[in-house]
Parts: structure tokens; sequence; C-alpha cells
């Protein structure tokens, strides 16, 4: 076992499931033998702090949103030969991870580690990896694979010696990643693992938990009774609001600015255009029934959405 080794894992557990994958994983490392840091931005249970050799709180954690940097992802609807796209976006954490591998490098190299391993809460890792890992730990990658996307190089799980983390370290730039339409993982694979000539492993890892997993992304109503989406492009475009995929036949309205813009059964799909901007709304709810749902917060809340209809 190697004493200067230490295992540094990326945390944002903040469900059950996430927190019980986190335990998986330092228990893995833990019957090892190696120490363990972990890095979140929100806190973490007394049980997992009493697991680890170090925990740190972090506040600065990096989140870029639309039009800056997001994770987009998109559904469609198909009714009467019509398709109606809806494309939305999530805020994206990807500079955050890599913050926090500088973050937690630049503290373990202060504590007198030499050899560093990288990965996240849910990073899939088993004994193949540690293996590969103890044989060509001085610079190595491995490639992720969730069974649709593969990635030569991923983020989930690398590790590096002292001298390659100070590099990796000295190379970090958020300025040079946003500068480019790529993600976290294109960014650190051409400029970090790439440049610095990381050996990339045969062996693939992934994420267990998506984070999407548990969102409901395309159903924008918090009323069980009725199924929306809202477009609201950035910049100046009108806000939309799309009726879909609701079976029993109630009235509704549609109020924007103190005006009834639709009134008719909800069983019907159905777009329509406010004819207004998001930054012109101050009253926009919805009457069914005896149920009035108001959907300023929940507009307000949505950065960037858009639908596009295919005929």
């Amino acid at each position: 076992m190697n004493r200067n080794l230490v295992f540094c894992i990326s945390c944002y557990c903040d469900t059950k499931e996430k927190e019980d994958y986190l335990i998986k994983n330092i228990l893995f490392i833990k019957k090892k033998g190696y120490k363990v840091t972990i890095m979140s931005p929100i806190s973490v249970s007394i049980e997992v702090q009493n697991m680890v050799d170090y925990c740190f709180i972090t506040s600065e954690n990096i989140i870029t949103e639309w039009p800056s940097r997001a994770f987009c992802m998109w559904k469609e609807w198909h009714v009467n030969n019509k398709t109606f796209k809806m494309n939305t976006t999530q805020p994206y954490y990807g500079w955050a991870h890599a913050l926090h591998t500088k973050k937690m490098g630049e503290i373990m190299i202060n504590h007198g580690f030499e050899q560093f391993i990288f990965l996240t809460y849910d990073t899939i890792i088993d004994e193949s990896h540690l293996n590969e890992i103890l044989d060509f730990g001085q610079k190595i990658v491995f490639p992720t694979n969730d069974g649709k996307h593969i990635r030569e190089q991923g983020t989930y799980l690398y590790a590096m010696n002292k001298e390659n983390l100070l590099k990796v370290i000295s190379l970090m730039d958020h300025k040079v990643f946003l500068s480019k339409n790529w993600g976290i993982s294109t960014y650190m694979s051409e400029k970090l693992f790439k440049p610095l000539e990381f050996k990339t492993s045969k062996i693939y890892t992934d994420d267990a938990i998506k984070f999407h997993k548990n969102l409901e992304l395309f159903n924008h109503s918090n009323n069980k009774k009725i199924k929306f989406f809202i477009s609201t492009p950035y910049g100046n475009n009108n806000v939309s609001i799309l009726f879909y995929d609701n079976k029993k036949d109630d009235d509704i309205k549609l109020i924007c600015n103190n005006k009834v813009i639709y009134k008719d059964k909800k069983n019907k799909t159905k777009l329509i255009d406010t004819g207004t901007f998001k930054k012109d709304i101050n009253e926009f709810y919805i009457v069914l029934n005896e149920d009035l749902i108001n959907l300023l917060p929940i507009m307000n809340s949505i950065n960037h959405t858009v639908i596009d209809i295919n005929e």
C-alpha cells in the first residue's frame, strides 16, 4: 500500500441515493487502506465525515447557465402529423468539478501526498480500475461509456503524481474553458490530458447516477391535473406555453397581464403564444376548474427553453 496516495472525491450529494453511492465508494477505498478526502459545496452527514480522512465544504462552486454554458436536452411530442420539440437547459457544473480537482490537489500537496486519484462521488470503480491506477498512476485517465456516448478521456476517474498534478493545476483556465463551445471532458482532454501525454486506459467507467434522473424537465406544471411546457427563449422573444399529454377534457383559461389569451379544453395539444416578452409579463396564470396555477414564479425560474415545430 502506498501511504503517500490519496483519493480525492468531488461531491454533491443532495439525495440519499447519492450519499449511499458515495458511502459505497468510500468503503471500497478504505478497505484497501487508502486515505480519502472529499470536497462538497453543500453539507455532508456526520456519518460520511467520520468515514473520511479529510472533509472540505466550499462555497466556491462555479455554476454556469445559458448562454455562457449549460446542459441542453430535448423531448419530442408527436400529434396530428406535427412534432413539437421541447428544448430545455439546465445549469452546468463542469467547471465546479474541475475546480474541486484544483483545490483538493493543492491542499493534499500541502499535506505531503505524492500520488492523487480524482473521482466523483458516483464514479463506477472496481478492482480493475484500481489495479490500472497502481500500475500507471503517474498520469492516467479513464474513458467513459454510458451506453450511448463514449468519451476517450472522461472526467469521472483520473490519477497523477505530484509533478503532473502541479502541471495540471497551472494549466487550468476558466476563460479558456469558456472560450469554446465544449464541455468539461473535452476541455480537460484537449487542454490538460493530451498536452501532458496522459495514458488513456482501455477500461471504461461512468457515473452511476444521472443528474437528470429524477427531474421533470419537460413538464413545468406543479399541479398533477395538467401538463405543460413553457418556452422562454433567451433575449427579447415572446413567451409561449404548450399544453400536451392531457387526458381529461377539463376547461382551462390562460391569463396573461389581466387578459384571457386562451380558453378551451385542456385535453387538446395546443401551443399558445402570449405575444409578450418575459420581462414584460407581470401576471401569468392558469384557471383550471377551481384551481388557480400561478405561472409567474415557474416562468421566472426557467432560464432558456424553446419549442420547435415540424409539420
